[in-house]
C-alpha cells in the first residue's frame, strides 16, 4: 500500500524532469503554400543632420506548406513602390536565417530553404525618414515544385509621434476628451 503513493510520485517527478528537458518548438502549421508575418521589435533614431530619422527593426516570418526556396524578399511601400531610394529595399539571400527552433540555416552557397511546414524567421533594418505612421509591406517570392509563390504581410511602424493608445497587454488605455 506505502508503494503505490511512491511510484505514483516518482512518474510525476519523471514527467517533470522530461518535459522541462524538451526544447520549447511552437506548432508551424501553415497557412497557405507561402506565408510570411511581420513583427515590430524596436525603433531607433539615427542621427541625420536636422531630420528625423531612423530605423525599424522587424522580424520576418516565412512559412511554407511544401518545401519552398526563397527567390527574394523585397520591402516596399503600401502600394508597391520601392522603399526609400529608387532601388529600393531587398534583402540579400545571405541574410542570416533561423528555423523554428532557433539554429542558424546554411545559406552560404544556395538560397535559403523553408522545408514542408516549416518555417524561418530572420530580423531586418527598414529605414524610416521623418515621424509618422509608416506603412511597411515585406513581399517574399519563392520557387516550390517548379511554381512561383509569393507572399506579402504589411506592418504600421509609429515613428516620432505620440503613441495615443497605451496597451499593457491586458488593458488598453485610450485617451477620451470629454465633449459637453
Amino acid at each position: 500500500m506505502m508503494l503505490r503513493p511512491f511510484i505514483r510520485a516518482t512518474r510525476v517527478a519523471l514527467l517533470a524532469v522530461v518535459a522541462c528537458a524538451v526544447p520549447c518548438v511552437h506548432a508551424t502549421e501553415s497557412r497557405a503554400d507561402l506565408g510570411v508575418t511581420l513583427r515590430l521589435i524596436q525603433t531607433s533614431p539615427v542621427h541625420a543632420s536636422g531630420k528625423t530619422a531612423g530605423t525599424a527593426r522587424i522580424e520576418v516570418t516565412v512559412d511554407a506548406f511544401r518545401e519552398t526556396e526563397i527567390v527574394s524578399v523585397d520591402v516596399v511601400g503600401p502600394r508597391g513602390e520601392p522603399w526609400g531610394s529608387r532601388s529600393g529595399l531587398r534583402i540579400p539571400s545571405s541574410q542570416a536565417w533561423t528555423d523554428a527552433t532557433g539554429r542558424q540555416v546554411d545559406t552560404t552557397s544556395k538560397e535559403a530553404r523553408v522545408a514542408a511546414r516549416g518555417l524561418l524567421k530572420t530580423f531586418i533594418e527598414v529605414p524610416l525618414e521623418g515621424a509618422g505612421v509608416h506603412d511597411v509591406v515585406v513581399r517574399v517570392v519563392g520557387r516550390s515544385g517548379g511554381q512561383m509563390l509569393e507572399a506579402e504581410d504589411a506592418l504600421r511602424v509609429p515613428y516620432g509621434v505620440p503613441r495615443l493608445i497605451q496597451d499593457d497587454g491586458t488593458v488598453a488605455n485610450v485617451p477620451v476628451k470629454e465633449v459637453r
